[in-house]
């Protein structure tokens, strides 16, 4: 999905930024979802304990959704694509670390919350590999 640019100057078209800006808000979007469902259900699932964590990924994944909205959208040439595309990848990186962290320590109590956390995990190493191609 490398950036095809318009033209010399390495121009990206707006047509290009929307199809970029649905690629990256499909796992994003997951992220956010997973994380409130799993909230919502930590009493049920016997993670309660483990809510902060998931607000802690929940949050990170709403600072990605605003690095999205933000910046994006006004990008006009490839080379500010391959910048926020680097700065993508480092917060969903710490994203990921956080949700792979957690998905460990809720494994013994609940398998089942755990493979929801992996869930988790899953979506943001998709957004990560998303920003990558189109850097």
């Amino acid at each position: 999905m490398k950036v095809p640019s318009s033209g010399q100057d390495g121009v990206i078209s707006g047509e290009q930024i929307a199809h970029f800006r649905h690629e990256l808000l499909t796992p994003l979007n997951h992220i956010l979802g997973l994380t409130e469902i799993q909230m919502d259900e930590a009493a049920d699932t016997g993670i309660q304990d483990y809510v902060p964590a998931l607000a802690e990924i929940n949050a990170g994944g709403r600072g990605l959704l605003g690095m999205i909205e933000k910046e994006l959208v006004p990008l006009s040439r490839s080379s500010d694509l391959e910048r926020l595309s680097g700065r993508l990848q480092s917060e969903a990186g710490r994203t990921l670390v956080q949700s792979r962290r957690l998905a460990e320590q809720v494994r013994a109590i609940s398998p089942d919350a755990a493979a929801d956390v992996d869930l988790v995990s899953s979506a943001v190493e998709k957004l990560i590999s998303i920003s990558r191609e189109i850097a």
